[in-house]
């Protein structure tokens, strides 16, 4: 039961590495972004209905890009709302891509890990079932030792697993929040439903 461990943790260190590089450049810099695009539009004197969105030249922001082509376009205010609503969905769903996969090793590492110790011990009560019942610690070590190992390596892959799906998920939760008021927020400042 080693190996299926063994794939889980070098899994989980790339998850955490790529969710950990997501979060370190792409959020930051939409949140500045879209952070400087609220002030703009409070600071301005247009009113509700307003097509200007003051977009960065060059943003790093898809989302807020995708909102100046919305807020520019010639459609009702309906189908800019939910041409909108669509966009912070994608957003979303790409602020949580590979939780799943994090998800899916913090569930199944204990179980290898139990599945394991339920090997090993199997294995212990075959050497005694083999010495016909004359117990021999030294024959017995074997498989509780293998169960005890599997155990280990089952929650030692599970517990930063847990701590990195907890962590990467209310970061996914804080950016989703920010992207959603602020979008509401400039919505309803262009007159988008």
């Amino acid at each position: 039961m080693m190996w299926p461990l063994l794939v889980e943790a070098v899994a989980l260190v790339y998850l955490a590495l790529e969710r950990a590089w997501f979060f370190a450049t792409l959020p930051g810099a939409v949140m500045r972004e879209v952070r400087a695009a609220c002030a703009a539009v409070d600071a301005s004197s247009g009113s509700p209905g307003t097509r200007d969105l003051p977009v960065p030249a060059k943003a790093r922001a898809p989302i807020l890009r995708e909102f100046g082509d919305i807020v520019a376009s010639d459609a009702s205010a309906e189908e800019k709302g939910s041409r909108l609503s669509a966009a912070l969905t994608r957003e979303a769903r790409r602020a949580e891509e590979n939780m799943a996969f994090v998800s899916l090793i913090t569930q199944s590492a204990p179980l290898l890990g139990l599945l394991g110790t339920v090997i090993g011990i199997i294995k212990a009560f075959n050497a005694v079932q083999t010495l016909k019942g004359a117990v021999n610690p030294a024959s017995l070590a074997g498989g509780i030792s293998e169960a005890l190992v599997a155990t280990a390596a089952g929650l030692a892959v599970a517990i930063p697993s847990l701590i990195c799906y907890v962590y990467f998920a209310s970061l996914v939760d804080k950016y989703t929040d920010f992207i959603n008021v602020s979008f509401a927020r400039l919505a309803g400042r262009h007159g988008i439903k």
